[in-house]
């Protein structure tokens, strides 16, 4: 199948050359672009706006986030909705959700196969267009944070909200004050995308978490000295999940 879903998968992303970034997918997520490397690029941006922080005394932000299961689980329909919103052409959308829906999946057990299992939810790993169907699967995260308020602001007034690469992000913002927003939206999105956040892989940092405890704007924002609320979709059982992101103190 990898013979036809490729061509598909290529021309896809040839659709969008010479298009400005974030005009079709936010350009915060560059898994599948060609031409560019996309972890370096994620790895760089980290160290300069770190180096930023640091050089110019601003205050910082910043929380690591990784996806609980990604492929495994993404929600088909949602992943078609945003193909459709995005003017992906019918037989190419119909392509990408019949090939990977009504799937089933037998498990050899020393007993025998066991009856096939019907998945509605997920897209094979090694599959061509999986880099490809994580861009719109994450849209409702990304595109929430590229238009929040809390964001990094360099000293030359570059606002920075988030990078990615398909299941990594990085989300940033101008000190303590914004994590509990980030917190927020990185919830909203999760419950709108069904997207379930592996949160032992989670962090939270900020130059000046203990002076914004101080203050009347700590109350209310779930926030402690030792980490920050947080609530995600749980892919286990559904419904929200509550969590503890630990504080980072570097």
């Amino acid at each position: 199948f990898k013979a036809v879903e490729g061509p598909v998968a290529r021309r896809m992303v040839a659709s969008r050359r010479g298009l400005p970034d974030g005009a079709v997918f936010s350009s915060a997520n560059l898994a599948s672009e060609y031409g560019r490397s996309a972890a370096p690029e994620v790895l760089y941006l980290d160290a300069l706006v770190c180096e930023d922080a640091v050089r110019h005394g601003r205050p910082l932000s910043r929380i690591p986030a990784d996806y609980e299961k990604f492929f495994n689980t993404l929600e088909l329909p949602e992943v078609d909705a945003v193909l459709q919103a995005r003017g992906l052409p019918d037989p190419a959308r119909r392509l990408v959700a019949d090939a990977f829906s009504d799937m089933r999946v037998s498990v050899e057990t020393r007993a025998g196969a066991s009856p096939p299992v019907l998945v509605n939810r997920g897209w094979p790993q090694g599959s061509v267009s999986g880099p490809e169907a994580s861009k719109p699967a994450q849209e409702p995260i990304l595109r929430l944070r590229q238009a929040s308020p809390a964001q990094y602001v360099t000293h030359a007034g570059r606002r920075i909200a988030c990078a990615g690469y398909v299941d990594d992000a990085e989300h940033y913002g101008a000190g303590a004050a914004d994590l509990p927003v980030i917190v927020s939206e990185l919830g909203l999105g999760s419950l709108a995308s069904g997207i379930g956040f592996a949160w032992p892989k989670f962090s939270a940092f900020a130059t000046d978490w203990d002076a914004f405890l101080g203050t009347p704007d700590a109350l209310g924002s779930g926030m402690s000295p030792v980490g920050i609320a947080a609530e995600g979709w749980d892919i286990w059982r559904g419904g929200s999940s509550p969590a503890q992101i630990p504080r980072a103190f570097i």
